[in-house]
């Protein structure tokens, strides 16, 4: 069997003489005729009223806390578990990170978790859709609008996915996506914030470009903004893969419907949860496996690639025990999760051949 990737995208010709076409035309600046487009076709995907394009999925968190005036003092809840990029966003506005512990089968946070953090200085609830599995999002609204608190709902592992039936992503008062490397991509980096509110979107197109408007840069200035700014290029292979997101996420579910199927018996795993009200888009397919480390590697031998998303809890990375002093045991569900989470390939072109390899190799391992 040749090497399984964990991930490849396609680079087709259109894609080439796209970019060619952009970088010739001039189309590659902020505010551009991509851009807007790129926009527009965005938001009435998520079914929003607005959205702002920028230069990554981390920009529109940063870009989504200025909006919300969230500065020193005040603090931001968001999930122990997963990347780290809501809990530095908060911290660059000068915001304090209050996590709250994961649920055990979607890896989401727990909205009765959110409830016991709140406090006087909490400012927003930031729920990651981790994996491709949305929160769950109607207690957290509850909450959010018992305390008169905005939700940042951070879909960057989940665009296309389905909560209820309505669009992750419009669902918050503001919604991030990240286009790096995700089910939907812009070719390494680009983000994009979404909103109903028109203030908020207004006061994100100032905050991506140093304040200033773009149809009078280097005017006027508003605020102190910053540089998110997208691409041309990147906002033109966005919508080409906008066109395409529907089709890999049906890929993707297919994929994760056969591991279920493979894998469901296997004592020595634990496989994935889909809530019956979610649609889950399985960006990342996460086994919770006895021995992971030895199986990751017998894998790796094997030619399959894996991750491990994520492999320390956000409280306990260095910077944040330094800072906050965090320790050890305040979160045993999300440290119990990371030491034994294992992804394993859902990308789209995946073949049968290649899942039937796989999982006989996972099963060999154990017997």
């Amino acid at each position: 069997m040749h090497r399984i990737p964990y991930r490849t995208f396609p680079v087709t010709k259109e894609m080439k003489r796209t970019v060619v076409r952009v970088l010739e035309n001039g189309e590659y600046r902020p505010g551009g005729k991509e851009e807007t487009q790129f926009e527009k076709e965005f938001s009435q995907y998520v079914g929003a009223k607005y959205a702002v394009a920028v230069s990554s999925g981390a920009g529109a968190l940063h870009i989504a806390m200025s909006v919300l005036g969230i500065g020193p003092g005040d603090e931001v809840i968001t999930a122990a578990n997963g990347f780290t990029a809501a809990a530095d966003c908060a911290v660059w506005v000068g915001a304090r990170p209050v996590f709250a512990e994961m649920e055990r089968g979607t890896f989401n946070i727990d909205p009765n978790e959110i409830a016991k953090k709140i406090t006087p200085r909490t400012k927003a609830i930031i729920p990651v859709h981790m994996y491709g599995h949305p929160a769950d999002m109607d207690p957290i609204m509850e909450l959010a609008e018992k305390f008169d608190l905005p939700v940042i709902e951070d879909v960057a592992q989940a665009a296309g996915s389905k909560y209820k039936g309505k669009a992750s992503g419009n669902i918050g008062d503001v919604s991030i996506f990240s286009f790096a490397g995700k089910n939907m991509n812009c070719y390494h980096e680009g983000g994009m914030l979404v909103t109903n509110d028109e203030n908020y979107a207004e006061k994100a197109i100032l905050y991506r470009h140093f304040g200033h408007h773009p149809e009078h840069f280097g005017a006027e200035q508003y605020v102190i903004g910053y540089n998110y700014s997208m691409n041309g290029w990147n906002a033109a292979l966005g919508r080409m893969t906008l066109r395409a997101i529907d089709d890999w996420n049906t890929r993707r579910r297919r994929n994760a419907k056969r591991y279920d199927e493979l894998l469901g018996g296997l004592s020595r795993i634990e496989i994935p949860t889909e809530r019956d009200w979610a649609y889950h888009v399985y960006l990342h397919y996460v086994i919770r496996a006895e021995r992971r480390d030895g199986l990751k590697r017998f894998l790796g031998k094997r030619g399959i690639d894996t991750g491990i998303h994520y492999p320390i809890p956000i409280p306990l990375q260095r910077p944040y025990r330094e800072k906050f002093g965090f320790k050890e045991g305040m979160f045993p569900l999300s440290e119990e999760a990371t030491s034994s989470v294992l992804s394993i390939p859902t990308r789209p072109t995946l073949t049968i051949q290649e899942i039937k390899y796989i999982t006989d190799s996972i099963k060999e391992f154990y017997r």
